[in-house]
Order: C-alpha cells, then sequence, then structure tokens
C-alpha cells in the first residue's frame, strides 16, 4: 500500500510516542517498587504488580484526523506496549446480618 510522506510521519509520531510512553510506564513502575519495597511492603500481601511489556506487538490502527493533520487511515503498526500497574491492597470489612446474626465479612481490594 502506497502512503503519502504525511501518513508515514504520522505513524513513525504514533510508533514513537508509544515506545516512548512504555518507557516512561516501566521507569514510572520501578520507582513505586522500589518505593514499596524500601518501606517493608511484600508484594501480593501489601501490593499487587501486574505490570507487563510486550515488545514489537504489531497492530492495526486508525491514525490521522486532527491530532495528525492528514486525513483518517489505517495502517499495521509495530511498537512496544505496557499494560498493568502497582495497586495497594487493602481491606473492606463490612457486615451482614441474617437472623439475628451478624457477619463479618472481609475482601482484599485493589486501591
Amino acid at each position: 500500500m502506497f502512503m503519502t510522506v504525511e501518513q508515514e510521519q504520522a505513524i513513525e509520531r504514533y510508533v514513537n510516542g508509544q515506545n516512548k510512553d512504555t518507557e516512561h510506564r516501566i521507569a514510572h513502575t520501578q520507582r513505586q517498587l522500589n518505593v514499596l519495597l524500601d518501606a517493608g511492603l511484600i508484594e501480593g500481601v501489601h501490593f499487587k504488580n501486574n505490570f507487563t511489556v510486550e515488545e514489537n506487538v504489531t497492530e492495526t490502527v486508525s491514525l490521522g484526523g486532527r491530532w495528525y493533520d492528514v486525513p483518517e487511515f489505517e495502517a499495521e503498526v509495530t511498537y512496544n506496549k505496557s499494560e498493568g500497574g502497582v495497586f495497594l491492597l487493602y481491606d473492606v470489612i463490612g457486615y451482614l446480618t441474617e437472623d439475628d446474626v451478624t457477619k463479618y465479612l472481609r475482601q482484599i481490594q485493589e486501591l
């Protein structure tokens, strides 16, 4: 498929932006982990880390429009993709009364 120079530039900006975002998220996640571990918190007990990075993911994306000054178009791009993050775990305690018997409920939630 033939691409105009503007479309190629839009693809390059998109891929560079996604890769830079992934680099920033990796650094941010590492800083968060360092702070939590240095404070004595334990992964899986006090916090959850489900941050992942997939390298060289190929997807078809819609680009163009007002952000790229190019009419909208679709293109297949390859970039590094990140998902997830670091979440503090905390307890939610409630109660339920049935037949004049109070039952306390404990549930672990993500912050």
